[in-house]
């Protein structure tokens, strides 16, 4: 069962797999130590350490007979489980009979959340886990409750509202998901195993149901849980690989995410590398490298040297305490900070060529640039007017990229493909045109963090960090759903006395691409291997995991994907934009106009007078309007990578007036801008994408530019500036091209299930059953079974408030009263004493009978069992003297507190957090 891991709160289970055989769950906090459980502890570890000495001692014995191990069987039904679970999530999200979706969808009902109050009456006690040692306890706890009839759902972080809802994608994917209770998971109940499956989407679910807390609202539950995060699920998808997280580390990123906002850029960045870290497992090797101002431009991160190093719970812990530590300063460097990058690449790989793997995975390669500033390069003269060479610093970058990637390539002689370069830009506003290209240049995807990204702690939310691996992937996908994709987690270690396990995953993919829809997986403890094996040492079993591990996948991803398929990973926004024909071709047909692009610098020029220049080339010409998402992703494959200028800015002197326009002062209904602010009056497009490519600059900018010449067939003889008469038809099929475009049926992202009406049907945005906190349940009765005691009220399931919780009020009250007592007794003789030093010996008598008096009025007041005052003397019942009478506040702090005890909305029994990091599942009992 996955745990947030490294670092983290774990918001399911302590039975997590983190693929290591040295990860530990972060620590619980202390528990109540109770006699019974400490011995059950020591008992179980104790059979293990008489089961591993067993198993030493006949190991040579089983060995030597050649009797076929029973390990087989293990891993095969885990394994056939989990191809089981991913053939049903699969049919359910993508129905092989698009009419069956509509069913599902309008049918699903509700699912259950694992912080709920109220859950149905299949949860039931069993004894295949320990109970929650931090809500149930006692002598007979021998038992916990589960429902082995229903999955219970966790979205992933800041995926859900107070109220419930969440987005169409997630409440789509618990809708469907919902039919696996039916379909797999209530089937699979007597192997007595966890199992689960998380949607590339975000949702989780995980069979047999457990509650994990009572929450409040629906967005309390879960914390910082995400399952695309964790170990489990990158393993599977991604296999072993070597990850450089480069981070932007320069003054732009004290600027906050959103105009006026409170938060920075580097804020969002630092928490996104520690989502980075999270997700990679001791298969793989990391290092971290940072911008910097200095001469050198970079540097490496956390006592990082030459090499990269292996991953390990203790080497990501001192990764994220390095990063934390960083305070952003100085000016960005991105080709130097590459060239860190690549060099720790290729030093790795000659490293483990020449000592065997040493310093990397040698499989897949990849570079993250995560980054919310602005290189400094853009601020150079040349690239602020029409200085001689104009601006390179984009071309600069990709050229160097395209140089190192080829020294990497080169490493062992060759034969490796090239590393993937994912990009992330963090901020609202940030211009992101080069880390969009970095990204197209090197296989590799984009995403944006943006404020909407930002959860109250100020952290990331759920954000796309894990593009990355939607690529790698590929190169796992195989057509079907078998047992070969099944890979197993190194033994690890789970939280407290849970013991040593591994995970059976298994990517699953969708049947109409090869993006991965969602994982699989089922927990598999130590004990049910040494059972299957008791002539087995641990050794042995760390060598039998080894061979069903992840392999290591050598080959060019492009033998694998088609490219679509990529442009598809990638996503609309983040798509890929062709290569551009050679600068030598300037002309260009599209449905019967003619189209000119002036890439040279010489031919550079201002919005105005390259649309003048148009005009001279035959009638009609002018900078090209963009009137469609076809023609716009047509003519992008023409513009510069730091812009061309295109027939569109703010109108003036006319109706159109700060309206954008063509040329001819017609409105252009058709856009597609990038983030960046358009507080200026010319429009230019570049290579950043297929879509938010369009920016505003002042229109004396010198840009090149893309002209429109309506009906090409009349234009004779062409313009010179056409060559040879060579003219490049783009409405001509382009096939198998890299980065085809997606606008003009040369391939389609659309990818949704259609259902069988031809059109989407409608879901429930709240597909969580209500929490129930209206029915008085709290966590003890979700938890213990018969003959616990519930810790937190030290009072057995089904009580409100226990015998111990009502002592805790009644000595409250009581040190109340008695404080109070104390401070009357006090007043009263420092008044006594002021009155003698004032009053004369005559007053002496007076003073007698008025506390005579005093003490008389006392004695008719008494304090009632039932919490009310009783006035004696007036047929009212009278109690001895001596007995304590409390006061009008005394009475009414009594009763707040009698009423806070007993509410269900903030008292004592209510709202008791049942879990801990690591803990939410207890350590599973051996089977007899």
């Amino acid at each position: 069962m996955p745990t947030t891991g490294r670092g983290g709160a774990a918001p399911l289970s302590a039975t997590a797999a983190t693929d290591t055989g040295t990860d530990r769950h972060p620590p619980s906090p202390p528990l109540r130590s109770h006699p019974a459980r400490r011995s059950a502890v020591r008992l179980r570890r104790a059979a293990v350490v008489v089961v591993t000495a067993a198993a030493a001692v006949v190991a040579t014995a089983a060995k030597v007979s050649g009797q076929p191990s029973r390990l087989d069987d293990v891993f095969g039904a885990s394994a056939e489980r989990v191809v089981r679970i991913a053939d049903a999530a699969r049919n359910a999200l993508e129905p092989p009979n698009a009419c069956t979706l509509d069913k599902a969808l309008s049918s699903c009902g509700c699912s259950y959340s694992p912080c709920a109050a109220r859950y149905p009456d299949s949860l039931t006690c069993g004894s295949e886990f320990s109970p929650n040692s931090q809500v149930c306890g006692g002598d007979s706890c021998g038992e916990s409750k589960s429902d082995w009839a229903n999955s219970f759902v966790l979205p992933g972080r800041g995926q859900i509202s107070p109220d419930g809802t969440v987005s169409t994608a997630v409440a789509k994917d618990v809708c469907l998901t919902k039919a696996l209770d039916r379909s797999v998971f209530r089937s699979l109940s007597p192997a007595k195993q966890i199992t689960y499956f998380a949607t590339s989407n975000g949702a989780f679910r995980y069979h047999p149901g457990r509650s994990q807390s009572v929450a409040e609202s629906y967005d309390q539950c879960g914390g910082p849980f995400e399952a695309r995060l964790r170990p489990w699920y990158s393993a599977a998808s991604s296999g072993p690989k070597d990850v450089v997280i480069a981070v932007d580390a320069s003054a732009g990123m004290t600027q906050s995410v959103a105009e006026g906002g409170t938060t920075s850029r580097w804020t969002l960045a630092s928490s996104a590398v520690a989502d980075l870290l999270d997700t990679l497992n001791p298969r793989d090797f990391v290092a971290i490298v940072r911008s910097d101002g200095g001469s050198n431009g970079a540097l490496t991160v956390g006592n990082t040297g030459p090499l990269m190093e292996s991953v390990s719970e203790e080497r990501v812990t001192e990764l994220k305490k390095a990063v934390e530590a960083i305070r952003p300063a100085g000016t960005l460097n991105v080709a130097a900070t590459m060239r860190f990058a690549f060099g720790l690449l290729q030093r790795s790989a000659e490293a483990s060529v020449e000592r065997s793997g040493l310093a990397s995975a040698g499989c897949s390669r990849v570079v993250i640039w995560i980054t919310g500033g602005r290189d400094a390069c853009y601020s150079r003269p040349a690239c602020q007017s029409a200085a001689t060479g104009g601006c390179t610093c984009t071309a600069d970058v990709l050229s160097q990229m395209n140089s190192l990637q080829s020294s990497l390539s080169a490493v062992g002689g060759g034969g490796l493909p090239k590393a993937m370069v994912t990009t992330m830009t963090v901020g609202d506003l940030v211009d992101d045109s080069l880390a969009r290209q970095m990204a197209c240049s090197s296989s590799g995807t984009w995403a944006r963090v943006t404020s909407q990204d930002v959860s109250s702690e100020n952290s990331l939310r759920s954000t796309d960090v894990t593009g990355y691996y939607r690529m790698l992937s590929v190169a796992r996908w195989v057509p079907g759903i078998n047992v070969s994709q099944v890979v197993f987690s190194r033994l690890y270690d789970g939280a407290g006395d849970m013991g040593d396990m591994t995970t059976a995953t298994i990517p699953v993919f969708s049947r109409f691409s090869k993006r991965v829809i969602g994982v699989a997986g089922a927990d598999i403890p130590i004990a049910d291997l040494l059972a299957a094996a008791p002539g087995a040492t641990r050794e042995d079993l760390v060598d039998e995991i080894r061979t069903r591990a992840p392999q290591c996948e050598r080959g060019d991803l492009s033998t694998n994907i088609r490219p679509c398929d990529a442009q598809q990973l990638r996503g609309p926004e983040a798509a890929c934009v062709p290569a551009r024909p050679p600068p030598s071709v300037k002309c260009f047909k599209h449905a019967g106009d003619l189209y000119v692009a002036q890439p040279e610098v010489s031919t550079w020029r201002s919005w105005d007078a390259a649309n003048t220049y148009c005009g001279t080339l035959g009638p009609g010409g002018m900078l090209a309007p963009i009137r469609s998402i076809e023609l716009s992703q047509l003519l992008t494959q023409l513009s510069g990578l730091d812009g061309s200028w295109v027939g569109v800015r703010r109108g003036k002197g006319s109706s159109a007036a700060g309206e954008w326009v063509s040329p001819t002062g017609a409105p252009v209904r058709f856009n597609s801008w990038t983030v960046e602010s358009r507080l200026e009056e010319c429009v230019a497009i570049d290579r950043r994408g297929l879509e938010g490519n369009w920016f505003a600059r002042k229109c004396d900018k010198q840009l090149p530019f893309i002209c429109w010449l309506p009906d090409a067939a009349a234009i004779t003889p062409p313009p010179t500036v056409c060559g040879a008469g060579e003219v490049v038809d783009l409405d001509a099929p382009q096939p198998n091209r890299s980065n085809p475009l997606t606008a003009t049926g040369e391939c389609s992202l659309e990818e949704a299930v259609r259902s069988c009406r031809g059109a989407q049907l409608a879901v429930n945005n709240k597909p969580f059953c209500p929490l129930g906190l209206e029915s008085g349940n709290i966590a003890c009765d979700n938890h213990c079974c018969d003959g616990c005691q519930c810790l937190a009220l030290g009072s057995v399931p089904g009580k409100r408030i226990g015998a111990g919780a009502v002592i805790g009020i009644v000595v409250g009250v009581l040190v109340v009263i008695l404080f109070v007592s104390l401070g009357f007794v006090v007043w009263r003789r420092r008044a006594e004493a002021r009155r003698g030093v004032i009053d004369d010996a005559s007053d002496d008598d007076e003073y007698y009978v008025m506390r005579q008096s005093e003490e008389k009025s006392e004695k008719n007041y008494a304090w009632d069992g039932d919490g009310s005052v009783d006035m004696g003397g007036g047929g009212g019942r009278a109690i001895e003297r001596g007995g304590h009478h409390p006061t009008d506040a005394e009475a009414a702090y009594h009763g707040r507190q009698l009423e806070q005890a007993t509410q269900p909305g903030e008292g004592v029994g209510a709202r008791v957090w049942s879990w801990s990091p690591g803990t939410f599942f207890a350590p599973r009992r051996p089977t007899q």
